[in-house]
């Protein structure tokens, strides 16, 4: 069986508070909460990292689509 992705992802939390280090393929996610609820705000919380993955997977499937079409949009 194949795998899906090249490398596995793997994540760890040491002592501090709600920061999470992400591994993935080519380098490395550093995820925390805002100082509001006890984190630093070193990087993005999960439920952000979540959004911006939807996003990005949409405007993938969107690029792909009007590059298949040949349309001339060059942002969006």
């Amino acid at each position: 069986m194949e795998t899906l992705l090249e490398k596995n992802i793997e994540g760890s939390i040491g002592t501090q508070k709600y920061l999470c280090t992400i591994n993935w393929r080519n380098g490395q996610l550093i995820m925390d909460e805002p100082e509001s609820i006890e984190g630093k705000d070193l990087g993005p919380d999960p439920y952000t990292t979540l959004l911006a993955s939807l996003a990005g997977c949409t405007l993938s499937t969107l690029r792909m689509y009007i590059d298949r079409k040949g349309w001339d949009i060059p942002e969006i």
